[in-house]
């Protein structure tokens, strides 16, 4: 009988490594399998009981951040793929951990154009521009783009007769 001992993050090492390997060989469809890979190890908040050790607060951290930008490489490989569900879920666990993640609200608002849904539009858009007043700060430049391809859908949606309220999306 053999054992093996399994430890997550030495899965999530081999599954980000395979993903950029994928990635410069040009398979998207090998990257987002494996991007999917490391969002299916992530249970929990990493490494949580050794947060509390200060010399190890910058490797939790690592690793913290690690997690979250595979997910949200593989929500906007999903996007690109159509699938907004899929990309919605993504930003969703990026924002569970962190609410003021503005490339997962950003994501979350562009799956919710994708959608064309002009309740969840509207709540998107609310939700970024809640985030970033809270923060005091200015939509990145990519969220700006996000955010008029918004206020377009809804524009359109408005004139398309479909009923129902909006927010106003500045810049």
């Amino acid at each position: 009988m053999s054992h093996r001992l399994a430890v997550d993050l030495w899965d999530v090492d081999e599954l980000l490594s395979a993903a950029a390997r994928a990635e410069r060989a040009g398979d998207g469809n090998a990257r987002a399998r494996h991007l999917d890979g490391v969002l299916q190890c992530w249970r929990g908040e990493p490494l949580g009981d050794l947060d509390r050790l200060d010399e190890l607060v910058p490797e939790v951290q690592h690793v913290r951040a690690r997690l979250i930008d595979a997910t949200l490489a593989l929500g906007e490989a999903r996007l690109a793929a159509g699938d907004a569900p899929g990309t919605e879920t993504c930003a969703e666990r990026v924002l569970s951990v962190d609410p003021y993640a503005e490339r997962a609200l950003r994501l979350l608002i562009a799956a919710q154009v994708h959608r064309g849904d002009r309740r969840l539009i509207d709540a998107a858009v609310t939700r970024a521009l809640g985030a970033l007043q809270e923060l005091a700060v200015e939509p990145q430049p990519e969220t700006s783009i996000v955010l008029r391809q918004a206020r377009d859908q809804l524009d359109a949606i408005a004139v398309g007769g479909a009923s129902g309220t909006h927010t106003r999306v500045r810049r």
